[in-house]
């Protein structure tokens, strides 16, 4: 039984990413998700910043006319 045609594992399996390209890539993923969760809390705290202007009333009340007209 010939078995030349048929695939060996070593040819299905993807190649192993050399240890320097896979450290780079975990700083990559590590320094995005940083950088995802500072955003995060740049937003959670600049919205609690602007709810307590709004509940003190020091922040101006929206004017009307600055919402778009949806009735025509």
């Amino acid at each position: 039984m010939d078995t030349s045609d048929e695939p060996t594992v070593e040819q299905d399996a993807p190649a192993a990413e050399a240890p320097d390209e896979r450290d780079a890539r975990i700083t990559e993923l590590d320094d995005r998700w940083r950088r995802a969760a500072a955003d995060l809390d740049n937003v959670r705290k600049r919205t609690a910043r602007e709810l307590a202007l709004v509940a003190e009333g020091s922040a101006p009340a929206p004017r009307p006319s600055s919402f778009p007209s949806w009735t025509g």
